[in-house]
Parts: structure tokens; sequence; C-alpha cells
């Protein structure tokens, strides 16, 4: 039976830095466009993306629709309940990536014990990739929920052979894929390791391994079917998000091995792992390997955003975990040792995150300030904006303006904008790099710019004529 124990505690301050992530961290263009699709869909019904509000245009193929059908209406249903906010939509984040560590909380504490399940947490809640996109309108923690709960689910499985259990794991591995089908693709790669390395070692459960991969295969397929109305529909939707190839097999290393070269959790986890496999060869942690391997490759092979590999984090977390407690144990024995202990651990795996929280709090007030002032100048009361997405979105208080159709990972296919006679354009940071030669320069004049630090942004008039 379940029993609150003190090692429950750390799920306070995990709490905590959540709910000041949310409240602090910018919006930027997939947090703002996961939140105009999912309010669209509360407001009218229909899941689409509302490129001209004033002309009734939204689309429901747009590749900004990255969340599946079922995450979308679950934020909607909680939006409708508790209001159409954004806070109100991260706050349901922060619900699914408190479901996130409590997943790994109970899935170490069954592997391993109640007092790695603690310093698991302990190890993961001072990263800021993390606690961000942990408590944004993404759907990154949702998928993790699922695929941890289905690692969850299998182990148990496995222990037990209670067939509830891989039903269960079936259903939590659809879940993730119905948050962001990208991830079918990491969970391939972990299902093919998983299976060849069952046959080399000749697992006498090598079959309930090849009867949960055919049965989630084909129970994934056939709701992606449903849900895009049929076969047809289904490779429609394949083909749409086949702009985002250039993000999940780009083949540039740079960006990858930059962001893991300054996670030292991910580089002693790993070690940790082979470690654990190496001497112990327990199924259990094998299966936790490929997992993590399934991440691996399919980060490697990406444009190496953070957004994904911030997931690599949370199975070195398990197996370092270990090591964390033994270090713990020995530094009791003198205070300097226990102070050294500490300190180091806050410095490796807290690293940024307390300065660049710092550094978001009088930023946090300060653009609102001078939106708010702007806002109020004369002629902006009539102002339509095509913006692209930065943070600026939760501060555009004006409801008549328009949105770019495509996303900045397929701006070499974006159309020139067309802007009306007299028509306004807010300029972030993506207008000025990654939409930079979609938009007609020549035909715009500079009104006024905010220059903030962080959140800078201009606003251009169209000096265009009728003809």
């Amino acid at each position: 039976m379940f029993q609150i124990s003190k090692y429950h505690l750390v799920f306070i301050p995990l709490l905590g830095f959540l709910l000041i992530c949310a409240w602090l961290r910018p919006v930027w263009y997939d947090d703002a466009g996961h939140f105009l699709v999912i309010r669209e869909g509360l407001e009218s019904g229909r899941f689409c993306h509302p490129t001209d509000p004033a002309l009734d245009i939204c689309n429901s193929d747009s590749p900004y629709i990255t969340l599946g059908s079922p995450l979308n209406h679950v934020y909607a249903l909680w939006m409708a309940l508790f209001g159409k906010g954004m806070g109100t939509a991260r706050t349901l984040t922060i619900f699914f990536s408190c479901l996130v560590f409590w997943t790994i909380f109970d899935l170490v504490r069954y592997t391993f014990s109640t007092q790695k399940a603690f310093w698991t947490i302990l190890l993961l809640i001072g990263n800021i990739q993390i606690l961000s996109y942990g408590s944004q309108v993404l759907g990154e923690m949702p998928m993790m929920a699922g695929v941890l709960s289905g690692v969850n689910f299998l182990i148990r499985w496995r222990k037990s052979e209670r067939w509830y259990w891989g039903v269960l794991a079936v259903g939590a591995w659809i879940w993730a894929v119905f948050c962001k089908a990208y991830v079918v693709l990491p969970l391939i790669i972990a299902l093919g390791a998983w299976i060849l390395i069952s046959v080399i070692r000749r697992d006498p459960k090598l079959k309930n391994v090849f009867i949960y991969s055919f049965l989630w295969g084909l129970s994934l397929t056939a709701g992606l079917v449903i849900e895009q109305g049929g076969w047809a529909g289904f490779q429609s939707f394949i083909q749409d998000r086949g702009s985002y190839s250039n993000e999940f097999f780009a083949f540039d290393f740079t960006e990858s091995l930059r962001f893991l070269a300054l996670k030292p959790l991910f580089w002693l986890g790993s070690l940790a792992i082979l470690l654990r496999i190496y001497f112990q060869r327990r199924a259990e942690d094998i299966f936790l390997g490929c997992i993590q391997l399934g991440f691996l490759l399919f980060f490697l092979c990406s444009a190496g955003y953070d957004r994904f590999g911030f997931l690599l984090l949370f199975i070195p977390a398990i197996f370092f975990s270990e090591f964390c407690l033994s270090m713990w144990k020995r530094s009791q024995r003198k205070r300097i040792h226990l102070a050294g202990f500490i300190l180091g651990f806050i410095l490796l795996f807290g690293q940024q995150t307390p300065l660049i929280l710092a550094r978001d709090w009088p930023g946090r007030f300060a653009i609102e300030e001078e939106w708010r002032e702007k806002w109020e100048t004369p002629g902006i009361e009539e102002m339509e904006s095509f913006f692209t997405y930065d943070q600026h979105y939760a501060y555009m208080t004006k409801q008549n303006f328009r949105l770019p159709a495509v996303v900045p990972s397929n701006r070499l296919n974006c159309v020139k904008l067309s802007l009306r006679p007299g028509e306004w354009l807010a300029a972030g940071p993506f207008a000025l790099t990654e939409f930079q030669h979609c938009i007609p320069w020549e035909e715009l004049e500079l009104v006024f710019s905010i220059e903030n630090e962080r959140y800078p942004v201009s606003f251009y008039r169209s000096i265009k004529t009728d003809d």
C-alpha cells in the first residue's frame, strides 16, 4: 500500500520551481502556436491555426498543429473549466510534469529503492530546460509522461507476467505518440535494440517483447488512421509533417554535441548506465538503456534543439542516483566533505538555473510596462499586426492580428508577406533572422521599437498604396 514518506517532500521544491518558471519564463513561438490552436478549438470547435481571424481564415492542416488531437482536447477542457489564459494552459503542463516526476519516482522505487528515487528527482529539478519546457504549453512533458509510464508498466509486466500491465504499457505509449508524433522514431529504435539484445541473450521472455511490439504498432497505426479520418487522411498527415524533416534529420552534430557537452548529468549518468549493465546485466537495466539509446540516436540526427536534448537526462539520472546516494552517505563523516558535496552537486546539476531566473525577474515586469505604454500610443488602436512567434504573444492585447502560416523550420518555403496598405508588422527576432527573406522590407517604414534587452521588437507600418 502507498505511504507518504519524508522522501516525497522533494516534490514541494519541484512544484515551486515549475510555478516560478511558468510565471517568469517567456512565451516563444511553439508555446504561442499551441496555445492559439487550443484556444481556437475551445472557442469555435475547430482545432486550427488562426492565420487571419478577421477573415475567419483558420488552417486545420497547419504545421503549427504539432500536438495530437487527444492532447489538444485535454488542454481545451482544462481551459474551459479554469480559464482561457496562457497561465491556465501552463498550469496543466505543470500537472503533466509532476506526473513525469512521479512516474520516475515510482519506477526507481520499484526497481532500486526509495532513497535512490529521491536522489533521481534531486538530480533533475535544477535543470533549466526541464523546468522551462515543463511549464510551457508544449507536448514534451505529456509525451514523456506516456513514455516513462509505459516503461514502468513494461518492467512490471516482465516481473509479474500480469497481462494488464502490458495493456497499460501499450496505451501509455500510444498516448505518448498522440502527444508528439516524432517520439515514434526513438521508441522504434528502442524496441529494435531491445529485440536484438533479447535474441542475442536468448531471453526466455523474448516472446513477450515481440507480442508487445506487434500490439503497440498495430494499435498505434489504427488509432492514427481513425484520428485522421481514414487512410488518405493519415497519409496526408505524414506528408504535412514532412516540413519538420530538417529538424529531425539534420545530421549536423554541432548543436547536439554542444548541448550534451554542457550537461554533466548526461555524461555521468550514461557512464553509470554502462557500468550497471556491464556488471549487473539485469533485463530492466538493459531495457532502460535501450530507451536511452533510442532518444540519443534521434537527438544526434536532429538539429540539436535543447527541446529534444533535455529528454536525454531522465534515465541517466535514474542510474547516477546510486552514486549520489553513496557519496552522500560517505560525506556525512566530516562537515567539510558534506559542504563540498552539496556545493559540487549544486554547481554540476543546477548550473545556470538560478542566474537565468534572476535575469528573467526584472525583465518580466519591464516588458509588460513597455508594451502597456506603447499600446496607449495614438494610432495603434486600429493596428493589425502580422507578427512572428516570439515571446511577444503574451503581450498582444489587440485581437485584430494576422499570423504567419509557415513555421520557422520550413522558412525556406514561405510565401512573401503581402501586407495591406497601412497594416502594421510587429517584428521580433525571428522576423530579423528566420523570416527575414519572407518580409517585403522595402514596403515598410519603422515607426518605433521596444529595445528591451531580452524581448526586443520593432513596429513597422506598410507604406504601399492600394494600386
